[in-house]
């Protein structure tokens, strides 16, 4: 058994925290490789990933670890962890890993391809997507598509695509609704609507969305993904969103706790910020 363990180097005290983690895991009989900054050890020869950070982190590996359907274990050592299965004082908890007492939850990815008449290019992504204007451009005109029809126009400072996962990030400041992360579906959520009407839609898990944005002069506006890749768009690109058909996150679960305990009290500590 083998697991590849991947620190947030930004991180404090993140090389004791590392260290620790191995020593559970190396006590427990399970052989561990720790990642150098930067580098990238997920592939077919580890049973599982442990990352030691926050969600950030856990969003950028549970990606990697997708592609070889490897399950994933966040320790967090953030300020929020909405995804972490550990806290960095439940180290202890990891011998779960070798007896097997844990289980696993099953999260939906997006597919992604922007396209134009030139080229198109394909992005994963965990959490959601956002298109928004820069901070000096103005409103932007946003137009989508909900298998092939015609569904909503938004003229907004930008709009954000969701996963149930992602319901908790960005989506649920701009006004959307918390989704179980373990009910498959798409939600679309305006960023600052100009309209009194303009509200969260969730549609079924195998829609596919198109969304294209009507870009006015000296406007910049940029499609995120994840917050941690991003496109500028001209305004002649349409943006297709899919359920990723074959990537999904498994993310491994030692303590019992239910989803809906998670977030009451991780929105407490939040308030409390």
């Amino acid at each position: 058994m083998k697991a590849a363990v991947i620190p947030n180097y930004e991180k404090q005290n993140i090389k004791s925290y590392a260290d620790e983690v191995c020593s559970v895991l190396e006590k427990n009989g399970i052989a561990v490789r720790v990642a150098d900054e930067g580098e990238d050890i997920i592939d077919e020869s580890c049973d599982f990933v442990i990352i030691i950070g926050g969600d950030g982190t856990i969003i950028h590996n549970a990606k990697k670890a997708a592609v070889y359907k490897k399950p994933i274990l966040g320790i967090n050592t953030g300020r929020l962890g909405f995804m972490a299965g550990l806290e960095v004082n439940e180290l202890a908890c990891l011998s779960a890993l070798k007896t097997g007492d844990y289980e696993t939850e099953k999260r939906m990815m997006l597919d992604i391809t922007v396209e134009n008449e030139s080229c198109s290019n394909k992005f994963l992504a965990f959490n959601d997507i956002v298109v928004a204007k820069s901070v000096t451009s103005r409103i932007v005109d946003i137009s989508v598509k909900c298998d092939g029809v015609d569904m909503s126009k938004y003229r907004a400072d930008g709009l954000i695509v969701s996963t149930p996962t992602g319901s908790t990030a960005y989506a649920i400041s701009a006004g959307g609704p918390v989704i179980d992360p373990l009910l498959d579906s798409l939600m679309i959520t305006p960023i600052c609507p100009h309209s009194l009407f303009s509200r969260s839609i969730l549609v079924r898990e195998n829609s596919l969305l198109e969304i294209s944005c009507d870009i006015r002069p000296c406007s910049e506006v940029m499609l995120t993904i994840d917050g941690e890749e991003y496109i500028h768009l001209n305004g002649d690109e349409t943006i297709k969103v899919r359920k990723s058909p074959d990537k999904s996150a498994h993310l491994i679960k030692i303590k019992s706790d239910s989803f809906y305990h998670i977030f009451k009290s991780k929105m407490r500590d939040r308030m409390d910020i």
